[in-house]
């Protein structure tokens, strides 16, 4: 019994053994599988990340093309876009772009100023954008308290200020952010300044509620109530390095074709106006040519003032002034109406409308022109006891320079 116990024993101990070293086995293969797998996924992944490199190759208004230089398909939804290191919305023409395919990126409400990041899996590229850009948006802006709105617009923008101008048609609306199509056409407002305001204060319940400009139109006080420029084919947008420029040409009115120009220039706090009519026939006629603008924004203080005019010894009391400008209650920026030469602007109600003329009529005859200019500012205002130095610097820089 004894010999047969120590037997049983032996082979107990064997089955035992064996039960373990099969164990230890099966646990080392799934171990090693899974790492192995686990290694291999990463490294595909890393391969993958590797590959999805993206060039970009051209930069206008808010878009950005880029094409894909490695050998993995992009998914252009996963990829981050950044200005200035500040991440920005964008929708792409396509979800996904392929080797050596290109894509377009429209940034939302941002022109691509600046630094021009993308991230796309482990790698990221980076561009100098322009220091000035111009591009169109379709995004509702009511005006006139709300009857009338612009469903698209164009927007000069640098790193400084953006202005927006209406794009045809704006239309009549009475209620607030809505467009209907079948209402009538209100396309006085185009070509018109419709919103400016400092550039890091880009929000759109800061651009409807702050802003100075709504309901604004141009015309010729003799006998035009108000010039239209209701035909896109008409209007034309040039963007060089350091300008941006959009020309809005009207319907000829009693013979007078009249034309618009917005030109906004990188660095600078203003935007240049210029609102000329050209004569068509061979009758002499008088004009005077007028911009007229509804100042209607929420609490805030009004100033006027004359640059140097003062400063090289002008009288004190002077018959018009030469800028006007307003800041927002708790907000930091000031915005403003700066005249050009033989220009006056009206300040006497500043509550209501205000309206920038030129100071006498002209006479035209066949081919000949007349020519109003003025500027719009936003900027962030000065220190305490100088708040209005942005609006005063700006046009004594246009005064010394010819603008």
């Amino acid at each position: 019994m004894k010999s047969i116990s120590t037997i049983l024993a032996t082979v107990l101990l064997v089955i035992i053994v064996v039960a373990i070293v099969g164990l230890t086995y099966t646990f080392s293969v799934t171990l090693f599988q899974q790492a192995t797998g686990g290694a291999t996924n990463q490294t595909q992944q890393v391969i993958s990340n590797l590959g999805q490199q993206l060039r970009i190759e051209a930069v206008s208004g808010n878009n950005i093309t880029v094409r894909n230089i490695g050998p993995q398909v992009v998914n252009l939804t996963m990829i981050g876009v950044f200005l200035d290191d500040i991440q920005v919305n964008f929708i792409p023409d396509s979800s996904i772009i392929s080797p050596l395919a290109l894509a377009t990126l429209t940034l939302q409400r941002n022109g691509a100023i600046g630094n021009i990041k993308i991230v796309t899996g482990a790698s990221s590229i980076s561009t100098q954008g322009p220091s000035v850009t111009i591009y169109p948006i379709s995004e509702i802006e009511t005006l006139n308290n709300n009857w009338a709105c612009a469903k698209k617009m164009y927007v000069l923008e640098n790193k400084k200020i953006k202005l927006f101008t209406g794009i045809p048609p704006i239309i009549n609306s009475s209620v607030l952010n809505a467009c209907n199509d079948l209402d009538t056409n209100r396309d006085i407002y185009v070509a018109s300044p419709l919103k400016i305001w400092t550039k890091n204060s880009d929000s759109p319940t800061y651009r409807f509620n702050q802003s100075i400009l709504d309901d604004t139109s141009f015309k010729n006080e003799s006998n035009i109530a108000s010039f239209n420029f209701s035909a896109i084919e008409n209007i034309s947008v040039s963007l060089s390095g350091s300008s941006a420029i959009i020309k809005y040409i009207g319907t000829i009115a009693s013979s007078l074709e009249p034309e618009v120009k917005y030109t906004l220039n990188a660095d600078k706090n203003y935007v240049k106006v210029e609102f000329s009519v050209t004569r068509t026939t061979s009758s002499p006629t008088a004009v005077r040519l007028r911009w007229t603008g509804d100042t209607d924004p929420p609490a805030g203080t009004w100033r006027t003032g004359e640059g140097l005019t003062k400063i090289q010894g002008a009288a004190a009391n002077l018959e018009t002034q030469t800028w006007i400008a307003f800041i927002p209650s708790t907000k930091n920026d000031v915005l403003g109406i700066i005249a050009g030469p033989d220009v006056e602007v009206n300040n006497t109600q500043f509550d209501s409308f205000a309206y920038i003329r030129r100071k006498t009529p002209e006479t035209l005859n066949l081919n000949q022109k007349s020519t109003l200019i003025f500027y719009m500012i936003s900027d962030f205002k000065g220190p305490i006891g100088n708040e209005w130095k942005p609006v005063e610097d700006a046009y004594n820089e246009i005064l010394t320079s010819g603008g």
